[in-house]
């Protein structure tokens, strides 16, 4: 009798262990699957392309733990977040566009911190309906969800924001660490003199987005530990 109910208590922990582990093991599943079938799966430069692609989402889902948290759901954020893009790029384009004199990392900065500044109302407006008029948030954050996809649509007249400063990209396609091997090393950006043309003759490590996203997740771990 105590044999048996110890294998049925082992039996139950060994349970307990896949059901809170299970999506770890569909992942290594998926890493084992994929390493057989795909060329250069195990490089680093893809598993740095699949981070790389992957902040946005995972910045958008370590915001919504904060609304999950206290019962609520938030539909727009992925649409309050193509608004506040479009938003961006479009205010870059014109001071950058418009030039006299200005740096475009200044025109950057203005931009990024104008759509800051303008990324608060849909949310403001959309926690007023919640908490002042008790509109459920599911319903609330729907409507945000047509608005801001809406006004985004209509500032870029369905086509991407082009002609933006080229610092921009490097900013967000760029690397901490850029090597040549057996010649040169180089933080931030390719030396000095060598065109985005040579970039492929570079080993390319740590995207500037992982150090974006790190310094984000570390303040949001913050606050959700000591507040």
């Amino acid at each position: 009798m105590t044999h048996n109910l110890s294998e049925t208590v082992q039996g139950n922990r060994k349970l307990a262990f896949v059901a809170r582990n299970w999506a770890a093991f569909f992942l290594l599943g998926f890493l084992i699957l994929f390493s057989f079938t795909g060329k250069g799966f195990l490089s680093i430069t893809n598993f740095q392309n699949v981070g790389h692609l992957a902040v946005i989402a995972i910045l958008m889902a370590s915001a919504e733990t904060f609304v999950i948290i206290t019962s609520g759901i938030d539909l727009s954020i992925g649409f309050v977040m193509g608004f506040s893009s479009v938003t961006a790029g479009k205010i870059i384009q014109i001071l950058y566009a418009a030039g006299d004199g200005m740096s475009p990392v200044i025109s950057i900065m203005i931009g990024i911190f104008a759509v800051l500044i303008l990324s608060l109302i849909p949310g403001l407006v959309s926690g007023v309906l919640i908490a002042r008029y008790k509109v459920p948030p599911f319903i609330a954050t729907m409507g945000m969800w047509g608005i801001t996809n809406g006004i985004a649509l209509k500032i870029c007249k369905g086509f991407p924001v082009a002609t933006l400063p080229e610092a921009l990209t490097r900013i967000g396609n760029g690397y901490l660490i850029y090597i040549k091997p057996g010649e040169s090393v180089s933080f931030f950006g390719l030396p000095h003199g060598v065109g985005n043309e040579a970039i492929r003759e570079y080993i390319r490590l740590i995207p500037n987005s992982f150090i974006f996203a790190g310094i984000i997740l570390l303040i949001l771990w913050h606050l959700l530990r000591n507040t």
